[in-house]
C-alpha cells in the first residue's frame, strides 16, 4: 500500500494499492478528493479489469453522506496508522 498525500498541491489523499483483503490479484485505491467527493477503484491484475465509483459528499450532491463520511474517516486512519508503523 502507497500513500499519497498531494494535501499541498492538489488537495488530495491517495491510498494506492492496498492487496490480499479482496484475494491475491485484486487491489483496492481510494483517493479522497479536495471536495470531499471519496472514488473507490477495483482492479484486478491478473484479469486487467478496473471498476470505479465516486461517492459524492454532502457538498458535492450525494444523497447519502454518511458513506463519504466514514470513507474519509478510513482513509484518514490509513494515513495515521501508516504514519506512526501501525500499518498491517
Amino acid at each position: 500500500m502507497e500513500i499519497i498525500d498531494e494535501r499541498r498541491d492538489t488537495g488530495n489523499i491517495r491510498i494506492v494499492g492496498i492487496e490480499d483483503d479482496m484475494g491475491k490479484s485484486t487491489r483496492l485505491d481510494l483517493l479522497l478528493q479536495a471536495g470531499g467527493d471519496v472514488v473507490v477503484t477495483m482492479r484486478d491484475n491478473k484479469k486487467g479489469g478496473r471498476m470505479s465509483v465516486e461517492i459524492c459528499s454532502d457538498g458535492g450532491g450525494g444523497r447519502n453522506p454518511a458513506i463519504a463520511r466514514v470513507l474519509k474517516q478510513l482513509i484518514f486512519k490509513l494515513v495515521e496508522d501508516k504514519k506512526s508503523g501501525k500499518e498491517g
